[in-house]
């Protein structure tokens, strides 16, 4: 069972976060194949996030600047072209 479906096996007993919260999965961060993608917790399993290492953070209440940023992220504007410039965007953070 990997993370996420434990974590949403775990939001049914407790109430910080849901299948809904907004989270954004890291892969590989620093290198050169690095993934960023935000979405609900639900929408991340779709998300193919290849091999090691993982992070995932679920967030609280954001500064607009943050909820703007991280849209860009968001797992509904996956495309293979514009994961590509994200992903090369995301190598300047």
């Amino acid at each position: 069972m990997c993370i996420l479906h434990t974590l949403i096996s775990l939001a049914l007993f407790f109430v910080a976060y849901t299948k809904d919260s907004l989270c954004i999965g890291l892969a590989r961060v620093g290198r050169e194949d690095q993934l960023v993608v935000s979405g609900t917790m639900q929408e991340l399993l779709t998300v193919d996030f290849g091999g090691p290492l993982h992070s995932l953070v679920i967030a609280g209440h954001m500064h607009p600047l943050e909820e703007e940023y991280v849209s860009f992220f968001n797992v509904k504007n996956r495309s293979e072209e514009h994961t590509s410039e994200l992903q090369s965007q995301s190598n300047l953070v």
